[in-house]
């Protein structure tokens, strides 16, 4: 413990960890964004939350995603809350990782956990020579549930809707991401323990 601020040392507990352009914290891990697309991630991981194919926690930061196939880079965007972790990617995909106990990883899958990060499939299906017209512009995570915001404005949910956190008019569990019908022009969303906002 520490009741002063510390800074981050680097793998391997090597120098400190820099270049960093976006962080956020799990329940008990946190998780890392570098600039060069590169994700990072260290704290407690029975869950498979540091998405480096193991369940042993890391004292310092351990590169996300580097024995997944293909490895996780070129990510743009991160949503990190309990127990597991979602990021985007520069062509629109979506990754997931760390706990899948209701579905979480939004591939049909219910496992206790998903490490190395796997892909989220069924939102960006409208794409050009450029890249996917709706791709997300933010993705975040709940307890058992996760959330992504495109940017046509749309909002798409899958995992644990036991407290309606789905959006879907009924309690129940969707294993894939679902459309919140009637929720449009929205361009922000936030999700809390078991529920979110837009």
């Amino acid at each position: 413990r520490s009741s002063v601020p510390v800074e981050v040392h680097g793998p391997a507990n090597s120098g400190y960890l820099n270049s960093v352009k976006a962080i956020m914290g799990g329940e008990i891990h946190n998780v890392a964004l570098k600039s060069d697309g590169t994700v990072w991630a260290w704290g407690w991981n029975a869950f498979g939350q540091l998405g480096n194919g193991t369940t042993n926690d890391s004292w310092t930061p351990t590169q996300v995603g580097l024995t997944a196939n293909p490895p996780l880079t070129n990510v743009t965007k991160l949503g990190v809350r309990p127990y597991f972790t979602l990021a985007v990617k520069a062509d629109g995909s979506i990754w997931a990782w760390g706990m899948n106990q209701f579905g979480q990883m939004g591939n049909g899958t219910v496992t206790p956990f998903s490490s190395p990060p796997v892909s989220v499939p069924g939102m960006v299906t409208n794409s050009w020579p450029g890249g996917p017209i709706n791709s997300p512009r933010q993705v975040t995570c709940g307890y058992q549930f996760g959330a992504a915001l495109l940017t046509n404005g749309t909002v798409w949910t899958w995992g644990s809707g036991t407290h309606g956190e789905l959006g879907q008019g009924v309690v129940t569990t969707s294993y894939y991401p679902a459309q919140i019908f009637g929720l449009t022009n929205i361009t922000a969303i936030s999700a809390g323990w078991f529920h979110i906002l837009a």
